[in-house]
């Protein structure tokens, strides 16, 4: 009972300091008026909300899992459908799905624009969320269904994504585009699978997720840090392996962060708790947030944190033993990723600290660009939700594209 009331007043203390004041200024500004804030629907029917054409794709991964990917093969300013593009695939971060990089208008869709500038764009998908909760074998109701980390969505979800758009656009490589947790499936993949690596021309990495230092992570990071274990007690205690939005758990979560709930200023205080605070920048999407997926993929994460290394899955000792002929989790070889890389990080993120990336910087042996956003307030999801996310960031990934592709 004494840790739970802790637990309550660290949160409050957080909640009250980071972002209940900027909210308010956050409201009055941006959120009135807002014909997107509260459209539903799925990720075709927000193309055609912008304006644009989108395909669904089913693509069945080689350990039984059927994934929905979608594509917005060209672009209502040109209309040509049998023009050879040059292929693009966008994977999104954790618990998110194809839907969060359309949200917005146009004008803000990175999809959009990319395919405005000429590109055939596909939109990836993981297991677990509302885009891959299809199994050959269990269901979501099985806890078999969620064993999983970002470790197999890399090695069987995005190769399987990969090789169907290759053999359906008949490329031979594709540009690829990950945010956050889409970054780090995309160096587990090249690193464990290295022939991978010439199946993409370029990674263009939005908020690189692969090392971090245990002092240097956000408060709120720190204080799940450090109840983790228990958490995880009590949720397996609970069966509960992973997070689905028709759940009514998460219902009740929708409900409670809609925009016209009391209750929605808590919600974005935790939120910006750990990805960093910008109200006047950042739109908040819960209509779409979370999507789906494993808890096991938070725990992976944790357990990278608490080693201060990019490694794989901790099983324990005889586990391991079994799996990887050693005590400790094989430590992915980034030597092997022979891929161009570009690295675009935020001032204000505060998931991902710029001296995280420096560990990353050293590791990866093809780095072509790392720069950061050029807005000192731009945070974690500023990638997709900003405001001026076109001006600040969009433009340029379309320019450096560009440059790759002559």
């Amino acid at each position: 009972m004494k840790l739970l009331t802790w637990m309550v007043l660290v949160i409050l203390l957080i909640l009250f300091e980071v972002t209940i004041k900027p909210f308010s200024m956050f409201q009055e500004h941006f959120l009135l008026n807002d014909p997107y804030l509260n459209i539903t629907s799925d990720f075709v029917g927000l193309a055609k909300q912008n304006g644009y054409f989108a395909e669904e794709h089913t693509v069945v991964t080689e350990d039984g899992y059927t994934l929905l990917v979608h594509r917005i093969p060209y672009s209502p300013l040109s209309n040509i459908t049998h023009k050879i593009r040059p292929v693009i695939l966008l994977q999104p971060g954790a618990l998110a799905s194809s839907n969060y990089w359309i949200l917005y208008s146009y004008k803000r869709s990175l999809p959009c624009s990319l395919a405005d500038a000429g590109f055939d764009v596909w939109l990836g998908n993981a297991r677990g969320n509302i885009y891959g909760q299809t199994h050959m074998k269990f269901s979501t109701a099985d806890k078999e269904f969620w064993q999983f980390s970002y470790h197999e969505i890399a090695i069987y979800d995005v190769p399987a994504i990969i090789d169907y758009i290759l053999n359906y656009t008949k490329s031979k490589e594709l540009y690829f585009i990950g945010h956050s947790m889409g970054t780090t499936v995309s160096y587990v993949l090249l690193s464990m699978k290295p022939d991978y690596n010439e199946k993409i021309r370029l990674v263009v990495s939005l908020a690189p997720t692969a090392y971090w230092k245990k002092n240097l992570i956000s408060p709120l990071s720190k204080f799940i840090l450090t109840y983790s274990s228990i958490l995880e007690v009590l949720l397996e205690f609970g069966k509960i392996y992973g997070i689905i939005p028709e759940a009514t758990i998460n219902k009740l979560l929708i409900t409670i962060c809609s925009n016209k709930s009391i209750l929605e200023p808590l919600c974005v205080a935790l939120f910006n708790s750990c990805f960093g605070s910008d109200p006047l920048q950042t739109k908040r999407f819960f209509n779409y947030y979370p999507s789906g997926g494993s808890l096991k993929i938070f725990y992976h994460y944790i357990q990278n944190i608490m080693a201060e290394n990019f490694q794989n899955y901790d099983y324990g000792h005889e586990n391991n033993m079994k799996r990887y002929k050693q005590k400790v989790p094989l430590e992915y070889n980034l030597t092997k990723v022979s891929a161009p890389v570009i690295l675009m990080y935020a001032k204000n993120d505060a998931l991902i600290s710029e001296k995280f990336l420096l560990e990353l910087y050293k590791r990866l042996p093809n780095i072509s660009i790392f720069e950061v956003v050029p807005y000192d307030y731009f945070t974690h999801i500023d990638f997709i939700t900003a405001i001026d996310v076109k001006k600040l960031l969009n433009d340029r990934i379309i320019d450096l594209l560009k440059q790759y592709s002559q």
